[in-house]
């Protein structure tokens, strides 16, 4: 055996004991970063893997370069970072390589096999009908870690039954979408499809139904989205903004706030959902807000008066975050929702 295969099959084992450490810890999340033994996080801790070396450089190179494709391998020497997923026998993971101290670290986190149900995940039970409209705009937002890929995942697998054609773009692929009675097509940036601009610009002639765009980015892509709703398409997708109002504010300064483009928006989007985890009794529960469109507040938002927003929120599928914060505790989740409610 030469030193290069012994260098590769010694590379090999300690992957496979980084991830066995993991899964028999029940770890949500692996760090690894030279100059430190691998680390492991449970509900409990922050913890080294136990029994494992320090990582060299060269150790965090070589996992980093076994687990991405040659183009992700590209991105990360171009943009010194890339995020991606990946699948490993029964677990599916979530990573981000990216360069400190001049050298590769890797943070990966262990995304849930089965899509929660809007039931499990504590969500209004009206949210999956916003999925069955034939064109606009879905909004679900949120800050970073608030559960938005997870809502709309389950959103989504409400209507893989219904014989459409879903296509998503997204960077990366967090939870994979059973097919049902319908086809579910799901494109990874880096590894199917060089950015969220050209996969947008060719999903028109990819014959969609619903399309999800993992997340608006910036004034393109927002520009983008808005023509896919006003041209018969259902375009589901985030933004990074909390409560409701702040994420319709956000769309409207990506879209430059032009006049035409407010009203396109005002006319076109179906809901903004926007959502906060709060700590719950043994668990993290999303608080949620929903704004439904109404002409009243159509006419609200053309007019730029975004403020008096929740004056018109009328109608049964609209929810205030007190209203949302106020069920949780009558179900026992929390324990008095005005303490939550003056974090926000």
């Amino acid at each position: 055996m030469n030193i290069k295969t012994e260098t590769k099959l010694e590379e090999r084992r300690l992957i496979d004991e980084i991830f066995r450490i993991a899964e028999e810890n029940s770890a949500s999340d692996i760090q690894l970063t030279a100059g430190a033994k691998p680390h492991i996080r449970t509900k409990e801790t922050f913890i080294e893997a136990g029994g494992l070396p320090v990582l060299t450089s060269a150790d965090t190179e070589d996992i980093a370069f076994s687990l991405v494709t040659d183009i992700q391998k590209e991105k990360l020497k171009k943009c010194l970072q890339v995020d991606f997923s990946f699948g490993r026998k029964n677990a599916r993971y979530r990573a981000n390589i990216y360069h400190q101290r001049s050298s590769i670290s890797i943070s990966m986190r262990r995304l849930k096999s089965e899509i929660p149900t809007i039931k499990q995940l504590h969500l209004p039970e009206f949210l999956p009908d916003f999925m069955r409209k034939k064109a606009g705009i879905i909004i679900v937002s949120g800050p970073t870690g608030s559960g938005k890929s997870t809502t709309i995942a389950s959103m989504l697998k409400t209507v893989i039954f219904d014989g459409v054609h879903i296509i998503t773009i997204e960077d990366p692929i967090e939870y994979l979408i059973p097919h049902g009675n319908s086809i579910v097509d799901q494109r990874e940036v880096g590894t199917d499809v060089l950015s969220f601009d050209d996969g947008m610009k060719a999903v028109v002639r990819e014959n969609p139904d619903i399309i999800f765009i993992g997340e608006i980015r910036d004034p393109e892509s927002a520009k983008i989205v808005l023509s896919l709703a006003t041209t018969g398409h259902l375009v589901v997708t985030t933004i990074h903004a909390f409560p409701a109002i702040e994420a319709i504010d956000r769309m409207l300064s990506l879209l430059s706030d032009k006049e035409w483009n407010r009203k396109l928006f005002a006319m076109s989007f179906i809901t903004v959902i926007s959502q906060m985890l709060v700590n719950g009794k043994g668990n993290m529960y999303p608080a949620v807000e929903v704004i439904e469109h109404s002409k009243s507040i159509q006419q609200v938002i053309i007019e730029g008066r975004l403020n008096e927003i929740t004056n018109y929120m009328n109608s049964q599928r609209c929810l205030k975050i007190e209203d949302s914060l106020r069920r949780m505790q009558n179900e026992g989740y929390i324990d008095d929702y005005r303490a939550v409610l003056d974090i926000f």
